[in-house]
């Protein structure tokens, strides 16, 4: 009988320890798993930094890269200009010499009559002739670079527009075409496989082929949907 009150104390004290020490056990796999859930939280958060970091360093590299494209070329109409200019007035300045020149050679009696008149008659008309047909072939060929730098430059501001309205999160593009006599009031979505585009040609491939299996009835304009479509943006 004496026993037993002790019997039932140690017991209790146990029963007590061993609740304590699951109570314990529970704590501690309970710090253990939200620790491995920050350390996890915190893995994320800093791969997403990092992500955002990357597309800021090349959405930089990018807006470098046409700075510079720009740059370029005005460097080089700048350099045709000159030319241009250089010719117009070695012309001007060839032909006040040689007037000049001629005038003191007959007033000094090297030239003759008849041969003052061959000049002025024959080699004046051809030297006029030849420096015309210069400056005019000058001329084509800044032309022709104009053209080709202005429709680069086009081409560039489409492929800008047309990366500005696709769903960044499925590439898709959507072009509203109900301003227009197409009978349909958009093309697409269609998917662009390629995030970077390399040419309008390549959209306008992809844009072809949507219209034939969805709106065969729909004629290509002349310059293209997308020339149509896009306005042109004044520099």
């Amino acid at each position: 009988m004496e026993v037993q009150p002790m019997l039932e104390v140690l017991v209790q004290k146990t029963i007590k320890q061993a609740l304590c020490e699951v109570e314990r056990e529970v704590e501690l796999k309970n710090i253990a798993t939200y620790l491995e859930e920050l350390h996890t939280n915190k893995a994320l958060e800093a791969d997403k930094v990092r992500e955002l970091v990357a597309a800021a360093k090349e959405a930089y590299a990018v807006k470098s890269r046409k700075k510079e494209e720009q740059k370029q070329l005005l460097a080089e109409f700048d350099q045709v200009n000159e030319k241009v200019a250089a010719a117009s007035l070695g012309r001007t300045l060839a032909a006040q010499v040689l007037a000049d020149t001629m005038t003191s050679l007959t007033a000094k009696g090297v030239f003759y009559d008849p041969l003052h008149k061959q000049v002025e008659g024959h080699f004046m008309k051809w030297m006029y002739e030849t420096a015309d047909s210069h400056v005019r072939s000058r001329k084509i060929g800044q032309t022709l670079l104009e053209d080709v730098v202005g429709e680069s430059l086009r081409h560039q501001t489409i492929l800008q527009h047309v990366a500005s309205i696709r769903d960044g999160a499925t590439g898709m593009l959507t072009l509203n075409c109900s301003h227009k006599n197409y009978g349909i009031d958009q093309i697409g979505p269609l998917v662009l496989p390629s995030q970077n585009l390399s040419s309008v040609g390549e959209v306008e491939a992809y844009l072809q082929r949507w219209i034939d299996a969805n709106a065969p009835s729909v004629a290509r304009p002349p310059g293209g949907f997308l020339a149509d479509l896009i306005p042109r943006l004044n520099p």
